[in-house]
């Protein structure tokens, strides 16, 4: 029997993988690393641990100090100290190698090799950084990893040679014909940019060494070679003379909003470098912006800001919530996501519309779930809410309900969750050794009386009072994310406080009040730019960062720029395009 050896290099690691050429073997590691598998429920229960969601990946983490300061800087209003210092101040973003998400593998081998099946649950699970999973810093391949992307490459390459008539009208029995077809054709659309003649001919070579066994095999390598190599499973963002080129500014731009490799028309933008120009750039982000499949940017960023995909592992008392099905809880993921995506696509919409909307899309299953009315509008479903005072985002099902516990409310994770995405606040972590603990539930106390007891602990107020003085307020929402007002036969308190926000104490009263304060907060709008940053940028925001974010968050803040044209500004500021030397 021959063999061939079979040398893949990714960055960081290199392995050989010695396959017998009728067929190649696959690994059978990878796959089932426990580091593989998507939890049904959010990995992170410690609301005090507000950085990785999945730390097992790496040992990378924020400088939450730093982080802190930096956001500090971000936060203080427009005209101050921090714009002073900004003046003339260049604005670059960090040199860096992205690696490509699941999401983005995925939906690459699909538009370019014309690849059916998902591999999503084959590829390895990404760690997550405020909710992140495009963050380079922490961005690393195993040696476990590395053999979970060999094993999908080489299912890829086997879909991918049935389709060879169709892709570059070639089959693999055509011998180095094909393949140079290959090379010529997909692999600049797999890699986002032409290559180099030394690119060419080694990957030439290595087809060559299985087309000795066999055309089959050369194919398989050669495909597998293209896939395993960084110059896929990387985006680069390093640039070139201080800003990026042509071709890297035109993947930046495909994968933001379409979370895939640039289509033709903008890779002739990359081409004939009319990308690198302002108005040719603007005029690739609308016309991505505007395509349907830039609902892969908003679902992005609505499952991170709103955490909305955590309400599917949601699980409940069936007796205390008997209509919190699998059904209503499909239908709130998909709530948030649709009317955050229908929102922002709207030309007028401005962050304040966020939070004071009184209808969403929805379906006949959350229309009855939420008391409400379902109507037909140029039509799209949307759930009009009745009577109840549900407002905004803040009151979607998928929010209240993932904030809770299956038996009741969760102030602590309610308030939490309001002082990280909604205003950027990083609690101080619980101090080592100090354990919390909740009174048990009894039928005499309402869950606001017996969490008020650990907030009166003097261990815990230095931290809890902002926290809880959010939790607290939510209170007309129960545990599934149904309005109520009463709770163990007595009426709910729902008197809340934000502390410390805007440089002041403002009280409020439910879930509809919150959300009016949130709507026409000056920290708040700063903070869902910061989101939008950390997201199109791929890492968590540095001290280099301030003069960059702080110029899109001042026009956003006082020009009230509609959310359109925000999440253009982000991607086409001149910040993103220049790079540090």
């Amino acid at each position: 029997m021959r063999f061939a050896a079979i040398i893949l290099y990714t960055v960081g690691f290199s392995f050989t993988l010695t396959a017998c050429l009728q067929p190649p073997l696959r690994p059978q590691f990878g796959r089932l690393r426990t580091d593989n598998v998507v939890p049904e429920t959010d990995p992170s229960t410690d609301p005090d641990n507000p950085v990785t969601t999945n730390p097992k990946n790496g040992d990378n983490t924020v400088d939450i100090a730093l982080t802190r300061d930096t956001l500090s800087k971000i936060m203080e209003a427009p005209g101050g100290t921090q714009d002073n210092a900004c003046l003339n101040k260049p604005t670059t973003s960090k040199n860096q190698l992205r690696l490509l998400t699941s999401d983005e593998y995925v939906n690459t081998v699909q538009d370019v090799l014309q690849i059916t099946t998902d591999y999503r649950a084959s590829l390895p699970t990404e760690t997550t950084v405020f909710g992140f999973r495009n963050n380079a810093d922490v961005s690393q391949v195993s040696d476990a990893h590395a053999a979970a992307y060999l094993d999908v490459a080489l299912s890829v390459a086997d879909e991918a040679k049935a389709k060879l008539q169709n892709l570059v009208q070639c089959s693999e029995t055509d011998g180095v014909t094909c393949g140079q077809k290959v090379i010529n054709m997909l692999a600049p659309q797999l890699w986002r940019r032409p290559l180099e003649a030394a690119e060419k001919s080694s990957l030439l070579n290595m087809y060559k060494v299985g087309l000795a066994s066999s055309p089959t095999e050369g194919m398989t390598i050669l495909i597998t070679d293209i896939l395993m190599s960084p110059n896929f499973l990387y985006r680069s963002e390093i640039g070139k003379s201080g800003a990026l080129t042509a071709y890297e500014l035109a993947s930046a731009v495909s994968y933001f909003f379409w979370g895939s490799a640039p289509d033709a028309s903008l890779q002739a933008a990359a081409a004939n470098g009319s990308i690198l120009t302002d108005a040719g750039l603007v005029a690739q982000v609308q016309r991505y912006f505007s395509s349907p499949r830039s609902k892969y940017t908003s679902t992005e960023f609505a499952n991170v800001w709103l955490e909305s995909r955590s309400v599917l592992g949601a699980s409940k008392d069936a007796t205390l919530f008997p209509l919190f099905t699998q059904p209503v809880k499909n239908a709130m993921a998909a709530e948030a996501v649709d009317t955050f995506e229908f929102m922002i696509k709207q030309p007028t919409t401005t962050f304040e519309n966020l939070f004071t909307f009184d209808s969403s899309l929805g379906d006949a299953n959350l229309a009855q779930y939420y008391r409400g009315a379902l109507s037909q509008d140029t039509g799209v479903a949307k759930i009009k809410y009745a009577a109840n005072p549900r407002k905004g985002v803040l009151s979607f099902g998928a929010v209240l309900s993932h904030l809770a516990t299956p038996t009741e409310t969760h102030p602590i994770k309610r308030g939490d969750y309001v002082l990280k995405n909604m205003f950027c606040h990083i609690p101080e972590p619980t101090p080592s050794g100090l354990v919390v603990t909740v009174p048990p539930a009894n039928a005499a106390q309402t869950t606001r009386e017996r969490f008020a007891a650990h907030t009166s602990d003097p261990k815990c107020a230095g931290c809890h009072i902002a926290i809880d003085g959010i939790g607290f307020g939510m209170e007309d929402f129960d545990g599934a994310g149904v309005f109520r007002d009463m709770d163990h036969g007595k009426k709910v308190d729902t008197t809340g406080e934000v502390v410390g926000i805007d440089s002041a104490t403002t009280k409020f009263s439910g879930v509809g009040e919150l959300s009016a304060y949130i709507a026409s907060s000056s920290q708040a709008k700063r903070c869902f730019v910061v989101e939008w940053y950390r997201l199109a940028h791929g890492y968590t925001e540095r001290p280099a960062d301030i003069c960059a974010i702080r110029d899109i968050a001042n026009k956003f803040e006082k020009g009230n720029m509609t959310l359109s044209r925000l999440i253009i500004q982000i991607i086409t500021h001149p910040s993103y395009a220049k790079k540090e030397q």
